[in-house]
């Protein structure tokens, strides 16, 4: 038996207001051949998953293609999305034939010219392979599934966790999946459905709020020996393309008589009369510092606006300035993506004293550069491997950072590419301990959360502006097919 594994996986977010282009995967990664299950082999990742199914078989052919993953971001260059998808369909069909596919993608990747990039990547696997070769597919949690993407995948499996925790085990179930697909020799049966949702991703855990009862009755049908894969995806909010929304698909090995379809639509009416449930007001940063005595230290915020993890570009100083009008006595760590402020600090050099300018523009937004004087504490260009349980054994290439001081309270980790921060040994990268802080600032919703349970006694989610700010209604949507939950009103 001969499997193909490969897959793009980025999440876009179309509000951001640069491209994607290729040396964002050159620093997440972006593997040819055998390459592919050296790097990734016992990552919690959904290639790690499939090795750990695949390479438990002696009689398996594994035929490693092209795995490419990076940060999230705005869209991806046309030239990119050319060359990455080219490189999938190239190592296909260099490698056929082929008796299945196992692909990992996000389920929300846009570039300059097409919104459905994932559903295209999955069309161009259908054109070489055929009709009759199972294509299975891991997806994001937060992935808009189009008709594309369904009409030419056997199976889309999606993660079952918010936080994410669960990547290799959807790599697993997907794994598995295709190994009893390829033997019937014919296609599942799919329900699907959906609802006009989109919300922001603050209240849509998988195990507890209004989504979680949802969840939970997806899962009872693990146990049903009709049902072959069953996967709810609520789709991240920043992505202005039509089939943005909510939706849910069962596969079963038998037409659909009217139970599974019924079960799904009871699944989306729980979820729909929780609806209002979703939406979220935060309180600003000024609030949130006047009474922050009181929360047990070290307490985490979120900077709700600027998430790196949402596709944000990370350079928002709108909480810098506030500790700084605020004098705070608190020692805290602000993460920040500024490669002019890192290029300044290594001319001056370590343990030496300088005028800084952090932030993203001069014109006077959430991301205004910041005039501050401060020491460079540490500088480092090496890599860091995630040690957490979210995409724990992946590397994170940041470029060069640097640790700023700039009192006695304040340290800036400024880095000069976007990545993920989400997890401590960023902190300890630059010879610093999270638990010795006040305050950790951080620009992820969820991630954060599996490897700082034992390190933060407070979590607090701060009101801040950028593009991945919950209020949706200060975004323009100009694709999503309206009416639209929360964007347009809805009668009961």
């Amino acid at each position: 038996m001969k499997i193909y594994i490969g897959g793009i996986y980025q999440e876009t977010n179309t509000f951001c207001p640069y491209l994607s282009d290729l040396s964002f995967f050159q620093r997440g990664y972006y593997l040819k051949g055998p390459q592919i299950r050296e790097v990734l082999r016992g990552t919690n990742t959904e290639v790690g998953g499939f090795c750990q199914i695949l390479e438990s078989h002696s009689d398996m052919e594994i035929a490693d293609g092209m795995a490419a993953f990076a940060v999230p971001y705005g869209r991806l260059s046309s030239q990119t999305f050319t060359i990455l998808a080219e490189d999938i369909e190239k190592t296909l069909k260099s490698r056929l034939p082929v008796d299945g596919v196992l692909l990992t993608l996000h389920g929300s990747l846009v570039s300059e010219e097409e919104d459905d990039c994932d559903g295209t990547i999955l069309e161009r696997v259908r054109s070489v392979v055929g009709p009759h070769v199972p294509v299975v597919c891991t997806l994001d949690y937060h992935a808009a599934i189009t008709e594309k993407m369904r009409q030419n995948a056997d199976l889309l499996v999606g993660y079952r966790t918010y936080p994410h925790v669960d990547y290799a085990q959807a790599g697993v179930r997907a794994a598995r999946n295709l190994l009893r697909l390829i033997p019937d020799k014919s296609r599942p049966y799919p329900v699907f459905k959906r609802l006009p949702m989109i919300v922001p991703p603050e209240n849509a855990e998988t195990e507890k709020g209004p989504m979680a009862e949802g969840m939970a009755r997806l899962q009872i049908l693990d146990r049903d020996e009709k049902v072959i894969s069953a996967s709810l995806f609520c789709s991240q909010p920043w992505l202005d393309v039509p089939d943005n929304n909510l939706s849910l698909i069962i596969y079963t090995k038998e037409r659909d008589t009217g139970y599974y379809s019924e079960y799904a639509q009871r699944i989306l009416d729980s979820i729909w009369e929780k609806r209002q449930e979703f939406l979220v007001d935060f309180p600003d940063i000024k609030t949130v510092l006047a009474n922050i005595g009181q929360y047990p230290k070290p307490v985490i915020l979120i900077d709700s606006g600027d998430i790196t993890t949402a596709g944000c570009p990370g350079d928002s100083t709108e909480i810098l300035r506030a500790l700084l009008d605020f004098s705070s006595p608190w020692k805290t760590i602000i993460p920040l993506v500024d490669p002019e402020t890192v290029q300044r600090a290594v001319a001056v050099g370590k343990g030496n004293e300088g005028e800084f300018f952090p932030g993203g523009s001069p014109n006077g937004g959430y991301n205004l550069r910041t005039p501050v004087k401060a020491r460079v504490l540490s500088l480092s260009d090496t890599p860091i491997r995630i040690k957490g349980q979210s995409l724990a054994g992946l590397k994170l290439d940041m470029g060069c950072r640097v640790c700023l001081k700039m009192n006695e309270a304040i340290h800036l980790i400024v880095t000069e590419y976007s990545s993920w921060a989400h997890d401590p040994e960023f902190i300890r990268s630059m010879l610093l301990k999270p638990e010795d802080f006040d305050i950790l600032v951080q620009k992820s919703h969820k991630l954060f959360r599996a490897a700082y349970a034992n390190i933060a006694r407070s979590v607090i989610a701060v009101g801040t502006s950028g593009c991945s700010s919950p209020r949706l209604d200060q975004f323009v949507f100009t694709k999503v097919k309206r009416p639209v939950f929360p964007l347009d009103p809805f009668e009961e």
